[in-house]
């Protein structure tokens, strides 16, 4: 049987082509630089992959609301720079904590600017990015502080040849994955994403739950910022900036629809492997900065436009379809049939 455009959109979309194209990454890798996929190199790309994974689900988190965060280059830098202050005087735990806790509350004004204030949350997250900004640059002076000793220890070491942060990336990941699928909290931030008119009806608090979808976004950031600054030693202060673009590139590419609805979170993981590996291949290259940025954006172009290509597809497919059926149920108007009609 002949496999038909709306066929193979159909299978795309269900199996995801993040897959076979994070999969074909890896094997042409090698050919194009020889130690791309060495020891070393998995080394340094799987931390960051782990980072911008736990980002990224975080931003599919506010994409399923039908959002966009542009607050995490503010949130992270924020998070690293409460960290580094406050380690030495009240200790690595207790610093985390409060890490951790100084994202979530620019979470929950992000939340709070949305379902109260009703703006648009690319605005709105816009607005509280710029003003985390500004506190971080005038509380640190715009002088970047380095973490902790024991915590960038844990972060550069490794468990059974896995980065601890990879490690403590997927645990946190299986966590979020069966949150997701086998809870009532997960079903319901599903549902607000997909119909908030149902969810309304079933006695759910949209408005609640799409605020509680910003602050556990926000605490994503956070657990990744807490993980890059100790992994770096001594980040800059922009230290969410360059997680941005890939982080809305994994969630498309990983086939979330901008629309709401379900969140594919082992599909973003792919996706943030893919973006991980490719920069690192770009960069093994050669190739300036610049080009890593152009290439993020070509990709970001390419998911984009797949649904686009999906519809138009599936539609010309159908009027095929339809045109076909017109010709079967509509018999030829012959002489014949005209003489019997005259009579």
């Amino acid at each position: 049987m002949k496999r038909t455009p709306s066929t193979f959109w159909h299978s795309a979309s269900r199996l995801g082509l993040v897959w076979p194209a994070t999969g074909a990454l890896f094997l042409i890798s090698p050919l194009i630089a020889a130690r791309s996929l060495d020891g070393p190199a998995l080394m340094t790309m799987l931390p960051l992959a782990g980072v911008l994974a736990l980002i990224a689900v975080g931003q599919g988190l506010v994409v399923q609301q039908r959002g966009i965060d542009l607050s995490i280059p503010g949130i992270m830098s924020l998070s690293g720079l409460v960290l580094t202050q406050f380690a030495a005087q009240y200790g690595i735990v207790l610093a985390i904590v409060l890490a951790i806790g100084a994202a979530a509350l620019g979470g929950l004004a992000n939340g709070l600017v949305v379902t109260k204030l009703h703006i648009t949350p690319i605005v709105a997250t816009l607005a509280v990015n710029a003003l985390l900004l500004g506190a971080v640059q005038f509380y640190s002076g715009g002088i970047a502080s380095s973490a902790p000793a024991s915590l960038t220890g844990f972060a550069l070491s490794n468990t059974v040849g896995v980065p601890n942060v990879f490690l403590l990336a997927l645990v946190i990941l299986i966590a979020v994955a069966i949150m997701n699928r086998r809870t009532m909290f997960g079903r319901r931030l599903t549902q607000a994403g997909k119909s908030p008119a149902a969810l309304n009806l079933i006695g759910g608090n949209v408005p609640v739950i799409t605020c509680a979808s910003y602050v556990i976004s926000a605490v994503f950031y956070g657990v990744a910022a807490v993980l890059l600054t100790a992994y770096l030693q001594t980040p800059g202060l922009d230290l969410g900036a360059d997680q941005l673009l890939p982080s809305v590139a994994a969630v498309v590419l990983a086939g979330n629809a901008l629309t709401g609805g379900d969140l594919k979170v082992w599909s973003i993981a792919a996706a943030a492997l893919f973006l991980t590996q490719l920069d690192q291949l770009v960069l093994s290259t050669g190739a300036p900065n610049s080009v890593q940025l152009l290439i993020q954006a070509a990709v970001l172009l390419v998911a984009v436009s797949m649904p686009l290509l999906r519809r138009m597809s599936i539609h010309r497919a159908q009027r095929r379809v339809d045109a076909g059926s017109a010709g079967e149920t509509a018999p030829p108007f012959t002489g014949s049939r005209l003489k019997e009609t005259a009579v």
